[in-house]
């Protein structure tokens, strides 16, 4: 059983862990080193779920931190690659609630995108069950939010994609539609996701305008972090390449 003052520990992070307050991310991390210094963990199995879950969530919080410093995902990946592994060829009734909010928050550093596309498909798996227990709309939403960030990362970065992106993208922003049209607290996770459709599929006709709404009649500080996303990748020589190559009448060949 997990121990409660490690589950207090763990929630405070994923509290968090959309603010990208990485100060506060390492306060934790030093908790969690605590919490398996004491002498009644120190005494556990190597494989007791507690012991576990502290060492996942250390390796998503360094994930995270890397991430955020030097913005390679690739790296990041190896802090998380045992995490995730283990996921992919476990059972589904073995997973704990907190294995799905690590997998949500850790599935844009996954290997590739068909290894994201597998683990999705699991943790909705989860969601379903845990939805006679528990409010999961959170997951639901999260897991849509960045599974979408993560296809739109794949286009543009990831080689050798043979999945149709644009039918994934469609698929899990769908998923979002249907939830906010039960509740409209996650219209916020929507608007971003169509925010980042229109730089998949590089329209940049109408992003400033949804930028600037989502600022006004949202959130100033999400709005901004946007920004910083849209002006990265409409930045880049690939988003221009493409554009060009539209103007130009060219055909694409696919997703990319």
């Amino acid at each position: 059983m997990l121990k409660p003052r490690l589950t207090k520990i763990v929630k405070e992070v994923f509290e968090i862990s959309g603010n990208h307050d990485l100060d506060k991310d390492l306060e934790l991390r030093e908790k969690l080193l605590e919490f398996l210094r004491e002498e009644d963990i120190l005494l556990l199995p190597w494989n007791d779920e507690n012991i576990i879950l502290a060492k996942d969530v250390i390796h998503f919080i360094d994930a995270a931190k890397l991430y955020g410093e030097k913005t390679d995902s690739k790296q990041a990946y190896l802090h998380v690659q045992p995490f995730l592994e283990r996921l992919i060829a476990s059972d589904l009734n073995s997973w704990h609630y907190y294995d799905l909010e690590i997998l949500i928050s850790s599935i844009h550093f996954t290997e590739n995108i068909g290894q994201s596309i597998a683990l999705a498909s699991k943790a909705e798996g989860k969601i379903f069950e845990f939805k006679r227990v528990r409010n999961t709309e959170a997951l639901q939403g999260y897991l849509a939010l960045n599974m979408c960030a993560r296809i739109l990362n794949a286009k543009y970065f990831d080689s050798d994609v043979t999945i149709d992106l644009s039918k994934q993208f469609r698929n899990w922003m769908d998923k979002l539609e249907d939830l906010v049209n039960e509740n409209k607290d996650f219209e916020l996770l929507l608007h971003v996701t169509r925010i980042r459709w229109d730089i998949f599929n590089r329209d940049d006709s109408k992003i400033h305008f949804l930028c600037d709404s989502l600022t006004t009649c949202f959130d100033e500080v999400i709005g901004q972090v946007i920004k910083n996303e849209v002006n990265f990748y409409i930045g880049s020589s690939i988003f221009e390449s493409e554009n060009l190559r539209k103007i130009h009448g060219e055909g694409l060949g696919g997703d990319w």
